[in-house]
């Protein structure tokens, strides 16, 4: 009997521990789904989070109507050293101090999720232009996702960091620039980019192939160009730059102060022709000026058209027009338009079309001429008309008359900072992180 009893007790003991271990098993179990589906949900809003700064990059640094930094509705606020919260923190600790901004709870990513029981929480963070503005650079961004299992019971801080690659991701090296031949025919002025070449090494024109002289070609530095006649005004940026406008100015005929003349290539040209001229043939142009141009390939021309203004009559270019320009087709800007200012300068992409710039017309920033998928482009500068920065084809560029290209620098310059951060962003490798 006793033995009995004791088996009994010994049965009902291995019943109850076995008990306690499924139900161990089964709460350790739980949790593990639990925390997974808000992993799963974290890293599903950190990928729409990418997806929504692609679609409003034009809107990160705005202070226009809508833009995340227009003064009546401000989406930026700078971190402290002694915030802890999300985004600036991981709810225990600091995690970015002063010299981070943050967008917090983005509306339109505070979502429930879709496919799985749960919700999300996206913030942004950005490093802020100087330490304790809000303004964010356009450098390194920090997507974080908070995620929520179905219950809430499980949650998860995921953040992912991100850098952005800018519209303009090749500054031009020279004022004209072309994968065909270049033809340069009539009184042309080039001034050149003194650095071009290198450092202290002026380019003026750099061809995949042959670059042909006929006329008056000259090539020469700004400050002799400014000396050959009156400057007309000026205009001067945010910073403090000035660019003087002078329609009358050409380069100068003295042969000590062309760094090209007429039939004779100086040291500014960089072609493929046998060897004529100063320098040997170049062997390093860019095979791809569309990705030279943009940091993006041909083939995937559609992410950069994606993010451009379409333009379908280019005679209403003015002035006032700033940013990045895409016009399928012919385009001819009439006599005498000016196109862009100084600070904010145009990037135009012709598409498999004519360009046309006639009759003393002026343009401030870049023209893209582009051919693609078995189109032609045809560039012609005629009748007077002052480019101020860069002329790019990736087919042939042409022209005849009286007319000026350019290059300067602070042009390019403000260009870049009007085209907004970036064209594309990518993930820095192993950035990832789970909290």
């Amino acid at each position: 009997m006793a033995t009995s009893l004791a088996l009994v007790v010994v049965a009902t003991l291995i019943t109850l521990g076995a008990a306690r271990v499924s139900s161990n098993d089964l709460r350790s179990s739980g949790n593990e789904v639990r925390g997974l589906e808000a992993a799963t949900i974290a890293d599903d809003g950190v990928g729409r989070g990418m997806i929504y700064l692609r679609q409003n990059v034009k809107q990160i640094r705005s202070t226009a109507a809508g833009g995340w930094m227009n003064a009546s509705a401000q989406r930026w606020s700078v971190c402290t050293a002694q915030t802890t919260t999300v985004p600036c923190g991981d709810g225990t600790s600091n995690l970015f101090d002063n010299t981070w901004t943050a967008y917090s709870t983005v509306p339109n990513l505070t979502t429930t999720g879709e496919t799985l029981q749960g919700s999300f929480v996206t913030h942004y963070v950005a490093r802020a232009a100087t330490a304790g503005a809000a303004t964010p650079t356009s450098g390194v961004f920090n997507v974080i996702t908070e995620g929520q299992s179905g219950d809430g019971l499980g949650k998860s801080l995921t953040r992912q960091s991100l850098t952005f690659q800018p519209f303009l991701a090749h500054s031009p090296d020279a004022p004209l620039i072309a994968a065909g031949t270049i033809g340069l025919s009539g009184t042309i002025s080039v001034v050149a980019n003194p650095n071009g070449g290198g450092t202290g090494v002026p380019l003026s024109a750099w061809s995949g192939t042959n670059i042909s002289q006929a006329g008056s070609m000259q090539s020469c530095h700004v400050g002799e160009y400014l000396t050959t006649g009156t400057v007309s005004s000026t205009q001067t940026d945010a910073a403090g730059n000035t660019l003087s406008l002078c329609p009358a100015c050409e380069c100068p005929n003295s042969a000590d102060r062309q760094i090209t003349s007429s039939g004779t290539e100086g040291i500014d040209v960089l072609d493929v022709d046998g060897g004529v001229g100063a320098n040997p043939d170049s062997p390093y142009f860019p095979p791809d000026l569309f990705e030279y141009t943009f940091g993006v390939k041909t083939a995937d021309y559609l992410r950069v058209k994606n993010k451009a203004q379409i333009v379908t009559d280019c005679a209403t270019l003015s002035s006032a027009s700033s940013g990045l320009l895409w016009v399928e087709g012919d385009c001819a800007i009439p006599s005498g338009n000016v196109v862009g200012s100084f600070a904010e300068p145009v990037l135009l992409v012709v598409s498999n079309g004519t360009f046309r710039m006639n009759a003393n017309g002026q343009f401030m920033g870049v023209i893209f001429a582009f051919a693609h998928d078995g189109g032609t482009v045809d560039v012609r500068l005629n009748g007077g008309p002052t480019l101020y920065g860069s002329m790019i084809s990736n087919q042939t560029i042409g022209g005849n008359g009286n007319y000026t290209a350019r290059y300067d620098k602070a042009v390019l310059d403000n260009l870049a900072n009007a085209l907004g951060p970036a064209s594309d962003i990518s993930q820095i490798a192993g950035s990832w992180r789970n909290y």
